[in-house]
């Protein structure tokens, strides 16, 4: 079981960095083992990475399977939760349903990728060396940077492993979003493992720029949910038995509120 719980962590630190290719084989090597090989929840997290690689066949055919299950088991909830988002990604798979006028929002949110490409342009490249350090512990939160080629090590305190950020050919990987988000120091070191390329932008200048084009704000706030409020989701207890697509969901379901000192 050690071997397995290994993978796991592996398996669930791809799937934080987006490698979902990665992510995937890892869950099929831990579906493989006899012990593991009618656990809901990590068929559930495969398919969720089959998902995000485009190959909604297996994908679907895996939560049907699931949807089955719950049903058989009396888990109603689960089943209808799961049911929902099949119907959803059909939508999506095959043709777009449009909203009624009245139900459409007056703002539409910039696409993630191209907010990253004017979170990129509003800011500086960066070409690390080998071993040089992108901030440390207790740095103020000055900036947000967008890793496009290398790879990062990323030293928590009281952490005796540290994990990595490593570019894919998907695109732009987030760095640093925890101190833009939460206003609070940087709670890690963060090493260039060899030659690294980033994009560094003043969190004021992203701040000003959101406060004047709602679309971008609602992709910087999208962005935030998913790389931050998501993964803390993920580390809790209380919600880290909910399978990744619901976890997912339910951090979008979180509402905003500013309180006065």
């Amino acid at each position: 079981m050690a071997a397995v719980a290994a993978l796991l962590r592996q398996a669930r630190k791809a799937a934080f960095a987006e490698d979902y290719a990665k992510a995937r084989d890892l869950y099929a090597e831990i579906l493989a083992t006899p012990d593991m090989a009618d656990d809901l929840d990590l068929r559930i997290r495969y398919a969720w990475c089959l998902q995000h690689l485009g190959e909604m066949g297996e994908c679907l055919a895996i939560y049907r399977e699931v949807v089955d299950i719950y049903r058989q088991q009396g888990e109603t909830g689960a089943a209808e939760s799961l049911e929902r988002t099949i119907r959803e990604l059909e939508s999506q798979h095959n043709k777009p349903v449009a909203k009624p006028v009245a139900e459409q929002s007056t703002v539409v949110p910039l696409a993630a990728m191209d907010a990253m490409e004017q979170l990129a342009e509003m800011g500086k490249v960066r070409h690390l060396r080998k071993d040089e350090v992108l901030c440390r512990v207790g740095d103020p939160p000055d900036e947000l940077w967008l890793l496009w080629e290398g790879k990062l090590r990323v030293e928590l305190p009281d952490y005796d492993e540290p994990f990595h950020l490593e570019a894919t050919e998907r695109g732009w990987v987030v760095v640093g979003e925890i101190g833009f988000y939460t206003l609070q120091r940087r709670m890690a070191t963060v090493i260039a493992e060899g030659p690294a390329t980033v994009y560094e932008t003043p969190a004021e200048r992203i701040r000003e720029r959101a406060a004047e084009d709602p679309a971008f704000a609602l992709a910087i706030e999208s962005i935030m949910r998913d790389k931050w409020v998501e993964p803390v989701l993920a580390r809790n207890a209380l919600f880290e038995r909910i399978n990744d697509i619901d976890r997912r969901r339910l951090a979008h379901a979180f509402k905003q509120i500013d309180l006065e000192p």
